[in-house]
Formats: C-alpha cells, sequence, structure tokens
C-alpha cells in the first residue's frame, strides 16, 4: 500500500483528493491508512464492513468531491504524469469521452514490460473483453459512473461489466501512453496459479447473463469461457487432481475447440494419460 500511496503523492498534477478504503481488514491496514492521513490533507480514510472490491470501490467513489473518478487498486502504482496528462486531455476538449483507458507497465516489483496493446476498434465491447482494462488505467467521468457503478454481486470481472455498460452510453478516449504500472503476482485473478481463477469463471458466467453482455459476441464468450477453463484445468493440474485436469480441458475444448491455447490443451490432454511423460522425456533432445 505503501508504494501505490507514495505514487499518488508523487503526482505532477497536484488538485487531487485521495480515499482510502479499508474494507473490513484484519491486517493492520487501517492503523497504515491513519498514517498517511496524517501526511497529506488531500487523503482521506473510510471504513466498511468487508463486502469485497466493488462494494469498496462505490463506497470510495461517493465520498469524492471531484467530477472524474480514478481507481488505484492497493498493488498498483501511477507514474508521476499520470492524472497531468489526464487532466491535460479532459480540460482541453469541448466534450471530452466519459471513460478513458491509458497504456500501462506490466510490473512484478522489480522489472516494467510496457504492455502491448492493440488500438482499441469496433465492436468496443468485444475489444474490450478479450484485452481488460484493470481499474488503475482508467478514468471516469462521475456523473456517468454514478448511472452504473460497479455490481456489487459480481466479484470478478466487475470492472469488465461496468466498461461495457459504460461504453454503451457513452464515448472512449484512449491514451496509448504507459501511464501506471500494474504489478503481475499469484493473486491476480487472471493467474493459473491463484484459486482466484475459479471466480473468475463464476464471475463470467454471472456477466454473460445480463443484458450488457447482449453486446459481445458469441465467438468472444466462447473464447473467454475456453481460456477461464483452461487456467482451471492448470491450476488442478498443478495440485495433482487429474480427474479435474481432464475435466475443465474438455469443458475448454467444447466451448471453443480451436483458438491460441489448442496445442497446450492438447498436450495437457495428453499428460494426463499414464506413463505420458515418461516416454514425452525420453523424445527430449
Amino acid at each position: 500500500m505503501d508504494e501505490t500511496v507514495q505514487s499518488v503523492l508523487d503526482q505532477s498534477y497536484p488538485h487531487w483528493e485521495c480515499i482510502l478504503v479499508d474494507d473490513g481488514s484484519q491486517d493492520g491496514s487501517w492503523g497504515v491508512i491513519q498514517e498517511w492521513v496524517k501526511r497529506d490533507a488531500r487523503i482521506r480514510g473510510v471504513q466498511q464492513e468487508n463486502k469485497e472490491r466493488s462494494a469498496a470501490r462505490n463506497h470510495g467513489a461517493r465520498q469524492a468531491k471531484g467530477n472524474w473518478l480514478c481507481f488505484l487498486d492497493s498493488d498498483d502504482c501511477y507514474l508521476p504524469d499520470f492524472l497531468a496528462v489526464l487532466a491535460e486531455q479532459i480540460h482541453t476538449q469541448p466534450t471530452p469521452p466519459s471513460l478513458w483507458l491509458t497504456g500501462f507497465y506490466i510490473w512484478d516489483g522489480q522489472h516494467c514490460q510496457q504492455a502491448e496493446m492493440p488500438i482499441p476498434k469496433e465492436p468496443l465491447a468485444d475489444w474490450l473483453c478479450q484485452y481488460p482494462a484493470t481499474p488503475s488505467r482508467v478514468c471516469v467521468d462521475a456523473s456517468a459512473f454514478f448511472e452504473f457503478c460497479f455490481r456489487e454481486d459480481i466479484v470478478i470481472v466487475e470492472d469488465t461489466v461496468l466498461w461495457v455498460q459504460l461504453l454503451n452510453r457513452f464515448r472512449l478516449g484512449y491514451l496509448p501512453q504507459p501511464l501506471m504500472k500494474y504489478r503481475v503476482h499469484e493473486g491476480n485473478s487472471v493467474h493459473s496459479s491463484s484459486r482466484a481463477i475459479f471466480k473468475r469463471h463464476q464471475g463470467l458466467l454471472a456477466f454473460f447473463k445480463t443484458p450488457e453482455s447482449g453486446l459481445i459476441s458469441t465467438k468472444v464468450k466462447r473464447f473467454l469461457l475456453a481460456d477461464v477453463l483452461f487456467k482451471m484445468a492448470d491450476w488442478e493440474r498443478q495440485q495433482g487432481n487429474t480427474p479435474s485436469t481432464l475435466r475443465y480441458l474438455l469443458l475448454s475444448l467444447r466451448q471453443q475447440p480451436f483458438n491460441k491455447h489448442t496445442p497446450a490443451r492438447m498436450f495437457n490432454l495428453a499428460s494426463c494419460i499414464p506413463g505420458f511423460s515418461s516416454i514425452w522425456n525420453t523424445l527430449k533432445p
């Protein structure tokens, strides 16, 4: 959290407020928040019962006084000009887009690599689902945000649901310049080594039952489900659960037999056959 909050204090644009939401933590986070509140009058802390990320973001947004909202996750960081670049774009346009996305760096805590992101193209809902926008690289008009807010009944992919809703009503502004650092670690919901990948599957199923999902093509929906099922199979494989590995691999292939993961899925499927690993190792050069 310290690195994250410090990245806000380091902004070259000074006209901001930072609201730190303690979502019923039990790890001493509230004490850390209080120390930051003492350091700068622009920082405020609020508490709530543990209700997960969507409720925490909505609660923080309701406390905000500004006309534009940014959502910085506690493991990500802004680059010093994040707010300055966004403010310049917003203030110099007569009718600026209501939703902005920036480029970003992928960060493991030590090394940064610029993420390769294609330019947005129509249909935007399909593009956004294939190249999800984490909240830390988003800026949204507060009045547009409060027409929808984050869905509190969807724990993971709640951000994609909101962006799709907004894009159905408002224009998108895109800044390819990397302006924040997204920290990758095993706790990320898209990481196959994290148990959270199962919650992502549940979130996608809930998302595809919403009216907004009608904006997304069947092909993209099937890819997303095939992808998450493949990662669930990989998690089960790492745990040594062969029956569950087979089940999720077959479900993934059923959703979409041919995509970029097909060779890996077929190899993992063959790996479930007794003796395959030994045979494969003997064939290695």
